[in-house]
């Protein structure tokens, strides 16, 4: 009797044990989510444009949706369905948007969860120094002037700077153009740290007109002052206007020669031109992400 139990046990226990391995081979073949994209950068091109990158970690083809949040404003808005890059165009200027994107799995049609966000602000003109209207003519042929624009020129949480400047009425050679923020003791034109290069080769503007100079990365605590510095080239005719809150600073060269001290971090021998303004007919501003140091 006691063989008989035991015979129809075993078909009872190798039963559970075949399915649960059925069970567990199958789990091998189960198809996981779409993966979620990670945003690598969001920049302001312009004052309507923005180009937004991300990188994708699936294995399968997927498309993408991208939404939109115009400033505080709730639920964010779809704006397209695109591959990395989006140019996203007809925005407003000076306003901040933030980005977020997800996968959509083309075999069915699964949704990752949402990135993490990205917020940036769209270009506008910051400052105007009024310079290509108004104004005073002079030569400065291998001076070298440094600018000290008061605090809150250029607003606060920006992170990109495109500063434009005007020639008097003849050609204006720019050999050096940097920007730092002001130390916290020694000299009112000293920089706190090296200064931040704008542009290290001569850049020429043309009699009466302005020239856009790239634009650079650079925070500016909306606190503290900023020092813009030129090394002029020859010819020098730079444009200034005075009456205004500012400061220029300049050390004149001897004839036939040029003060390069725009890249100092230390300089001495400057003169102080209060309430003066040379050279910056307008300063832009914008800020990209991921945010810049």
């Amino acid at each position: 009797m006691e063989w008989v139990v035991l015979l129809l046990l075993v078909p009872a226990i190798l039963i559970p044990v075949v399915l649960l391995f059925g069970f567990a081979g199958c789990g091998a073949f189960l198809e996981v989510g779409a993966a979620t994209p990670v945003i690598a950068s969001a920049t302001p091109l312009d004052p309507q444009t923005v180009e937004v990158r991300w990188t994708d970690p699936n294995t399968v083809p997927v498309s993408f949706e991208v939404e939109r949040r115009k400033g505080s404003d709730a639920p964010g808005e779809p704006i397209a369905l695109t591959a990395s890059p989006l140019l996203d165009g007809a925005l407003e200027a000076g306003t901040e948007y933030t980005y977020r994107v997800r996968a959509i799995r083309l075999s069915d049609g699964d949704l990752s969860p949402w990135s993490s966000e990205a917020t940036i602000q769209t270009w506008s003109r910051a400052f105007s120094g009024g310079l290509a209207q108004n104004g005073s003519n002079a030569s400065v042929t291998g001076d070298c002037i440094v600018q000290r624009l008061v605090p809150g020129t250029v607003g606060a949480h920006i992170n990109l700077i495109g500063i434009t400047v005007a020639a008097a009425n003849g050609d204006l050679v720019l050999s050096r153009v940097t920007i730092s923020r002001p130390a916290l003791s020694g000299n009112d034109f000293d920089s706190d740290a090296p200064p931040k290069d704008v542009i290290t080769s001569p850049v020429t503007v043309t009699a009466g007109t302005v020239a856009a100079l790239p634009p650079v990365e650079f925070v500016v605590p909306i606190a503290e002052a900023l020092l813009i510095a030129f090394d002029v080239g020859n010819p020098g005719n730079g444009r200034f206007v005075g009456g205004v809150p500012h400061t220029m600073y300049i050390k004149e060269a001897p004839p036939g020669s040029q003060i390069a001290e725009a890249g100092a971090q230390n300089r001495a021998g400057f003169q102080t031109r209060p309430n003066e303004l040379w050279f910056i007919d307008a300063i832009d501003v914008a800020t990209k992400w991921p945010p810049v140091s």
